[in-house]
Parts: C-alpha cells; sequence; structure tokens
C-alpha cells in the first residue's frame, strides 16, 4: 500500500483533495473463480489504509507501537460496481465524526485505472488501553482535539453523489 497526497487547489475525478489517499490493488488471493474481488475482501483490500489514516489523524504515526489503539465496533459494505483482478485501487478514507472515545470513517473504494467508485465502507471505532484485557478509554485532550480538527477539515470534502453515511458514531444512543 502506498499512500499519495494530492495538491490541496484542486479536485478531481476521484473527488476532494483534502482526503488523504492510498493505493493498493485487487491481488489473485482476493478474487473468486470470476476474478472480481470476493465479498469478503472489501475490508482486507481497505484495512491498511484505515489503519495508517487513524494512526495519522490520531497523531500515531510515527510510533510503531502506541499504548492506545482503536476496536473496530461496526463495519458496513456498500457495494456500488465489480472491482477485478489486477485492478489499481485508489482508497479514500475520511474522518465523519469523534466524540470522547469513538471514530466514525467513511472510505470510498474506487477503480483508479478506470475511474469509478466500486464500494463504500463505514467503519466505527472506540479508543482502547492496550493490555490483556483492553480497557476502553477516552481519548486524551490532545488526540481528541487532532481528531476533531481532521473531522472539521473533512466536512469541506463533498461525499461521493448519492453516498449518505449510515452508520452511527454511538449504536448504544439509536433508539
Amino acid at each position: 500500500m502506498t499512500k499519495t497526497v494530492p495538491s490541496p487547489a484542486h479536485d478531481d475525478r476521484f473527488g476532494s483533495s483534502l482526503l488523504p489517499r492510498y493505493r493498493a490493488a485487487v491481488l489473485p488471493q482476493w478474487a473468486d473463480r470470476n476474478e472480481h474481488l470476493n465479498n469478503s475482501y472489501y475490508l482486507v483490500a481497505v484495512q491498511g489504509a484505515y489503519i495508517a489514516a487513524l494512526q495519522q489523524w490520531r497523531g500515531e504515526a510515527d510510533k510503531e507501537r502506541s499504548s492506545t489503539g482503536n476496536f473496530t465496533m461496526q463495519s458496513l459494505v456498500t457495494h456500488l460496481r465489480e472491482l477485478r483482478l489486477g485492478a489499481g485501487l485508489l482508497i479514500v478514507p475520511r474522518l465523519l465524526a469523534v466524540d470522547e472515545k469513538r471514530t466514525h470513517v467513511l472510505i470510498e473504494l474506487y477503480n483508479e485505472d478506470k475511474g469509478f467508485l466500486g464500494a463504500v465502507i463505514e467503519k466505527t471505532s472506540i479508543n482502547v488501553i492496550r493490555g490483556r484485557p483492553p480497557k476502553v478509554a477516552n481519548f486524551s485532550d490532545e488526540m481528541r482535539e487532532r481528531l476533531q480538527a481532521v473531522a472539521a477539515a473533512h466536512a469541506d470534502a463533498a461525499m461521493p453523489a448519492g453516498v449518505r453515511p449510515v452508520l452511527a458514531l454511538n449504536p448504544r444512543s439509536q433508539g
């Protein structure tokens, strides 16, 4: 997986240049017998970019291992178009929301070669202190402020046409 950061001066066919971009490709072990990205591998395809983006946003990108981390609470994959074996993938994560201990991320998964949006993945996660057992914890004030600033900047980036987030930041607060 490689990361690129486009110039903040423009948007392109893949959306807002405010958002980080990561690249990967559909690997043979991810493809089904029809050479399509198998549905179970969409989350695998974006995981490295998701973790790298969270580490960057949390201020932990330069740490080999932090004393805190995140546990995924929810994942939702919305398949829009088929992604085929060997396709170049452009992975564009955005931080939608943050509270005292949770994040809500939306990830656009493009076929970069052909220029279309193949899927949208949403994930919510909760902050934990690593250990045995891990313990849910609020973000430090510094980390929460960093995350809030990222979410505010990402709020200015237009959503792809027809895409609306579905998951709630705190699923327990839903009726």
